[in-house]
């Protein structure tokens, strides 16, 4: 019986699959009715924003804090619209609109009715296929009034012909993503092995899931009129992982989340712990068209069609009317930690991932770049009565790998904060971090604790260049000790410059090591001079990690064994620090900026 219905189970979500797939067989041209359908109800989602726009108080409130970031966002369940608002480093501003439409409800509700007959025979397996179409459109403009009073995005805006194309702003850039694929979970049961009886709608038990997704994922930019710079890219995605968590099994049949998502999570899931892996293979193209020619203008509209054969074969006939520009290849392999807690009004939550990335580009003029990318990220999130936070500490080593390359490598550190409702003593707190780690790039300022600020950002990177790693890994050993005693801000720099001051100040800091046991019992001096015992543990910590990258290991060993080091809470201050003495603040490049009613 049991296997009869596993072989129904498949089918329904066979058809399932099969359904979805016009998600990938989705032609811009052909389907102007569905375009339309989908505009109407995607206007509602924007009728907020148009209100918003048409309210003078909330136009100067945004004018005078100019945020960055989400500045509109609106759907839950269903399609989703979103305004972004970034810097670019030409000093102008970046608009990016996005459009997200997932699987329709009734859709949704036919998977999870299919979930349910199932449930009392094969309780342990849940499946569904997914899918999505987004949209996004991205305009530089001069002005943050500019920016927040854009008109917003429409999908009939798409460039679905030459004029329409060319309607486009000079550098605006339009994307569509369509993904499809099927995701599954099945549970480990081990609290039914263990006769624990737990309520019918939910769900508490190991669970196994597995994702594999397909997406399209295509960038039209506007160079100038009739000349189109066209980005192909194919993603073959999946995802694997096992998780612990208590959970509605609605939010298990319809999201199905492999990782949780803390900031926009559909459903509701209380308390779940994740490990997942997953791995991806990348293939970009990047095409210069010309719409103004016949053969162009053709290319292009079937380009439109999903059908790339004919700019492939224009372009390997040679034909002017297409160039091609960049080819890429690669493969990406994440593995992601993950907890959250979510009790409605008050939910935590972090994400540790790890990446490693294996690239080639090829370009037009023949030059060919290998590289690998080592990834860090810690995402963090809490949300309660006092506002919602979000902390995002992000570490990239970009590896040349031709057999011509540097020696080197390059580091690029960025660290994000915003509170919706900030305290002066939480802002102090975010002070001290970018400090002792030098990322507050001059913006050091000394918050009032007992005020509130209301909503803040704050954003600081520093990148290390290729050039900046070589003294690094070059530096001797007397720059190197200077360094670290900076680091730890002794006035003395030349403190622990030899072997024979280090020992001084190991004998001028002894404390029994008795009493060591019993810190409560020590006196104050003694309290002092532990402290400073421990310090000079770290630094001979901090002293081995820089030898290393001396030694004559493999670059990529050394990026890894860089990154590895600054996501240590312990070591990553005082390495930061004696990273920026060893080189010079003033010869590395950074950004940042605070967003907020500060004053």
């Amino acid at each position: 019986m049991k296997t009869a219905l596993v072989i129904i189970f498949t089918l329904i979500l066979s058809i399932g699959v099969s359904s979805s797939t016009y998600a990938i067989d989705y032609s811009v041209s052909d389907n102007q009715d569905v375009l339309l359908d989908i505009n109407k109800t995607i206007n509602k989602r924007w009728r907020d924003l148009k209100e918003l726009q048409e309210n003078s108080d909330w136009v100067d409130t945004q004018l005078k804090l100019q945020y960055f970031g989400t500045i509109y966002q609106k759907g839950w369940f269903g399609p989703k619209v979103q305004r972004q608002i970034m810097p670019s480093l030409d000093g102008k501003y970046i608009v990016v609109d996005s459009i997200s439409v997932g699987v329709p409800i009734l859709k949704q509700m036919a998977y999870l009715g299919t979930n349910f007959l199932i449930r009392s025979s094969l309780p342990f397996i849940q499946g569904t296929p997914t899918e999505e179409r987004h949209f996004s459109k991205a305009t530089a403009v001069d002005s943050y009034e500019e920016a927040i009073e854009l008109k917003h995005m429409e999908v009939i805006d798409l460039p679905t012909s030459r004029e329409r194309f060319n309607s486009l702003r000079v550098g605006q850039q339009v994307n569509t993503v369509l993904t499809s694929g099927f995701a599954s979970r099945v549970n480990l049961l081990w609290l039914d092995f263990l006769n624990v009886v737990i309520p019918e709608v939910t769900t508490f038990a190991p669970k196994a899931k597995l994702k594999i997704s397909k997406s399209l994922d295509v960038t039209i930019e506007k160079e100038q009129n009739d000349i189109a710079i066209i980005t192909i890219k194919h993603l073959d995605d999946m995802s694997k992982g096992a998780g612990l968590g208590l959970s509605l099994i609605v939010d298990e049949i319809i999201d199905l989340p492999i990782s949780i998502g803390i900031n926009e999570s559909q459903g509701y899931s209380p308390i779940v712990f994740n490990l997942k892996k997953s791995k991806q293979e990348i293939n970009q193209l990047i095409y210069r068209l010309d719409l103004s020619t016949p053969e162009g203008l053709k290319a292009y509209l079937s380009f439109l069609d999903q059908d790339f054969s004919e700019i492939q074969d224009l372009e390997e006939s040679g034909n002017d009317s297409v160039e091609l520009f960049m080819k890429k290849e690669g493969q990406r392999n994440n593995s992601e930690f993950n907890w959250g807690l979510n009790f409605v009004l008050w939910k935590t939550g972090a994400r540790y991932i790890s990446e490693n990335g294996k690239y080639e580009t090829r370009f037009k003029d023949g030059e060919n770049l290998k590289y690998e990318e080592i990834i860090y990220s810690k995402v963090s999130d809490h949300k309660g009565f006092s506002g919602k936070e979000k902390r995002n500490y992000n570490l990239k080593a970009v590896v040349p790998t031709n057999d011509n390359a540097t020696k080197s490598f390059s580091l690029t550190i960025n660290y994000s904060y915003s509170d919706d409702d900030s305290s002066g003593r939480e802002l102090n707190q975010e002070a001290d971090f970018l400090y002792e780690r030098y990322l507050d790039n001059g913006m050091r300022i000394d918050f009032d604790k007992n005020q509130d600020y209301g909503k803040v950002q704050i954003y600081s990177s520093l990148i290390f260049s290729t050039k900046a790693i070589e003294e690094l890994i070059e530096v001797d050993d007397f720059t190197l000790w200077e360094s670290i005693a900076l680091a730890f801000e002794y006035t003395d720099s030349l403190i622990w410059i030899s072997e024979e001051d280090r020992n001084d100040f190991r004998r001028d800091n002894y404390v029994y090591e008795h009493s060591v046991r019993k810190r409560n019992h020590l006196s104050a001096n003694q309290k002092k001079k532990l402290k400073q015992l421990e310090n000079l543990k770290l630094a001979q910590r901090v002293y081995k990690l820089f030898d290393k990258l001396r030694s004559n290991i493999s670059v990529k060993e050394k990026a890894k064994l860089l990154v590895h080091g600054l996501k240590s809470s312990k070591l990553a201050p005082v390495v930061q620090k004696a990273m920026v003495n060893i080189i010079g603040i003033n010869d590395l490049m950074g950004q940042g900026y605070i967003k907020g009613n500060l004053y």
